[in-house]
């Protein structure tokens, strides 16, 4: 069945899970908003075809906003990225892994 819905992005709650596993071993603090993102509209897209969790990866309060001309990306949030995306994808492969060898799937 489609999960079709073009006004917003809503965090399927086992993909967030995964995501809040993947901060808390990275020792990243994250704070779990629960109101509505304008702009969230278009990564909703990907929750019509998968489970999805949109988060965001913040440079702290004393850098300009995203959308601000002084903003400049910092280089080092790439490496925070790719560990909280590679963890979260360990924990994936593992428990599809254990899925295969329990015949879970």
């Amino acid at each position: 069945m489609s999960r079709l819905n073009p006004c917003h992005c809503e965090n399927d709650p086992q993909a967030t899970a995964l995501i809040i596993e993947a901060l808390k071993a990275q020792n990243v603090p994250y704070h779990a908003g629960q109101l509505p993102m304008r702009g969230s509209e278009d990564f909703g897209r990907f929750g019509d075809q998968a489970k999805a969790a949109m988060f965001l990866l913040g440079s702290g309060i004393d850098h300009p906003n995203l959308h601000n001309p002084d903003f400049d990306f910092p280089d080092d949030l790439i490496a925070v990225g790719v560990d909280i995306f590679a963890t979260a994808l360990r924990t994936v492969v593992h428990n599809h892994a254990s899925a295969d060898v329990s015949g879970d799937r």
